[in-house]
């Protein structure tokens, strides 16, 4: 893979532009028992090409996503 520095702004730009696709993706994957949710952040490097901190993050915000449901 090949890194690429960027923003935090850039980051949740990018983010909000896909954020369906992962967490429709997260959801999948959580249904399917592979893994536990908290190393699901690998996938998402791996499934969507993105680097640890993108996934970090987009892991992050599907988390975050359930607290403000409860």
């Amino acid at each position: 893979k090949v890194y690429r520095q960027t923003s935090k702004g850039e980051v949740a730009v990018a983010i909000a532009e896909f954020q369906e696709d992962y967490f429709a993706y997260l959801n999948e994957l959580q249904a399917s028992g592979v893994t536990n949710m908290l190393g699901a952040a690998s996938y998402l490097e791996d499934k969507f090409w993105l680097e640890p901190s993108e996934a970090k993050e987009v892991l992050r915000l599907w988390m975050k996503s359930f607290e403000e449901v409860a």
